[in-house]
C-alpha cells in the first residue's frame, strides 16, 4: 500500500486534487518542507495537495502505474478532476499514470524528468527526438525504454495542460528536451539551476503563476 499524505492548500477543500510524487530518497514530506504546500496557499489556490509515498523500486516495478492507479481512484473518489506533478523519478511515475490510463487527469507539472538513463536519452535524441527515433523490436518490450516507445507513439499525451520544467546543468536536461520538442513553449520552464530544491522551487513558483487547474479534457 502507497501513503497518502493529504494538505489542503486553501481554506476549504477544493474540487481538484493535485498528486505529488517524489523523487528518488525523497518522502512525502519533502514537498512540505521545502514550501511547495505553502506556495499553494499563499497563491489560493483551490486545490488539495496529495503528497505520496513512493520509493524508487516502486517505480521500476512492472505494475507500478496498476497498482498506484487503483488506490488513487479509491483514495480520491469525491474528487472531479486530479492533476500530477513528479519530480525526476516521480515524473517517470507520473508518466506511467498515464501509461496506466488514470482517470480525470486534467494536467500535469513535470520537473526535472528522469525518463531511462542518460546513455539511452543521448541516443534517441542523436536520432532526432522521439519523432524520429526507431525503436527495435526489443526495445519496445525493454523495462528501459518502454515509457519512451510509448511517449513516441502517444502523442496525444502531450495535451496543452501539461507543463514541463528543468535547471539548464541538471542531469537530466536532455529529458526535458525531448519532451518539450512536443510542447508550446508557453508550456516549458527553463531556468539557471540543477537537480536540487533551489531549482525546482524556483520553477514551482513559475509554474504555479501559470497553471489554471482547470478540469479540463482527460490526457490520454
Amino acid at each position: 500500500m502507497f501513503d497518502f499524505v493529504f494538505e489542503r492548500a486553501s481554506g476549504c477543500s477544493g474540487q481538484v486534487a493535485l498528486v505529488m510524487l517524489p523523487g528518488a530518497g525523497m518522502s512525502p514530506s519533502d514537498f512540505l518542507v521545502n514550501g511547495f504546500v505553502d506556495a499553494m496557499r499563499r497563491r489560493n489556490l483551490q486545490v488539495d495537495a496529495v503528497m505520496v509515498g513512493v520509493t524508487s523500486a516502486d517505480y521500476v516495478s512492472v505494475d507500478f502505474g496498476q497498482r498506484l492507479k487503483r488506490q488513487l481512484l479509491d483514495a480520491l473518489n469525491g474528487y472531479s478532476c486530479i492533476w500530477l506533478a513528479g519530480i525526476s523519478l516521480g515524473a517517470f511515475g507520473a508518466l506511467r499514470l498515464l501509461q496506466e490510463g488514470m482517470e480525470r487527469v486534467g494536467g500535469m507539472l513535470l520537473l526535472s524528468p528522469f525518463l531511462s538513463t542518460r546513455g539511452t536519452v543521448a541516443r534517441v535524441a542523436g536520432e532526432g527526438g522521439l519523432d524520429r527515433w526507431s525503436p527495435s523490436a526489443g526495445e519496445r518490450l525493454n523495462d528501459e525504454t518502454a515509457l519512451l516507445c510509448w511517449l513516441k507513439e502517444h502523442p496525444q499525451a502531450f495535451s496543452q495542460e501539461l507543463y514541463l520544467g528543468w535547471g539548464a546543468d541538471d542531469r537530466y536536461s536532455l529529458s526535458g528536451e525531448l519532451l518539450a520538442a512536443r510542447l508550446p513553449e508557453d508550456r516549458v520552464f527553463r531556468i539557471p539551476g540543477n537537480h536540487d530544491w533551489p531549482t525546482w522551487n524556483s520553477l514551482w513558483q513559475e509554474m504555479l503563476d501559470a497553471v489554471p487547474f482547470s478540469a479540463g479534457e482527460e490526457v490520454r
